[in-house]
């Protein structure tokens, strides 16, 4: 089953969160399809703040920095960039290979929304464990007359 991709930044978190191995494959088939992307900006490491917001006074507070690598290229004349979560040079060029081919819908995008398919579907049945887990600690409240 292939969902489709609404938007750039769906695309971007679903290929930050797919599998190193996975989205490596995806781009080297793009590679072997477009020839070697030209890097823009090397994947670099880096700190990013974490800022939630407080649901009842919708006060934002930072909890803490997160680890993040950065890449960004040009795939035939088409840029892709990708950021992903902690040290993960080959992952975040990988991604940002696939950005640069699924965001543009060039030869390969099909492949990009499959991989995006397939990290979407893990997504999902990992949201789906926790919730069952979570589940379990729900407290029911009897009204008293």
């Amino acid at each position: 089953m292939i969902v489709v991709i609404v938007n750039v930044e769906e695309r971007a978190e679903l290929l930050a969160a797919a599998d190193v191995t996975a989205i490596s494959d995806v781009a080297d088939q793009l590679i072997a399809l477009h020839g070697e992307p030209l890097v823009i900006s090397p994947p670099e490491t880096a700190l990013v703040a974490l800022d939630v917001r407080e649901p009842v006074e919708s006060i934002r507070f930072r909890v803490g920095d997160v680890l993040v690598t950065r890449a960004e290229v040009d795939m035939s004349g088409h840029a892709g960039w990708a950021i992903r979560p902690g040290d993960d040079h080959l992952g975040a060029l990988a991604a940002a290979i696939c950005a640069a081919v699924g965001d543009s819908g060039i030869a390969g995008a099909d492949l990009v929304d499959s991989l995006c398919a397939r990290a979407s579907a893990l997504k999902a049945a990992a949201d789906q464990a926790e919730w069952a887990d979570v589940i379990t600690t729900r407290v029911e409240f009897e009204e008293l007359d």
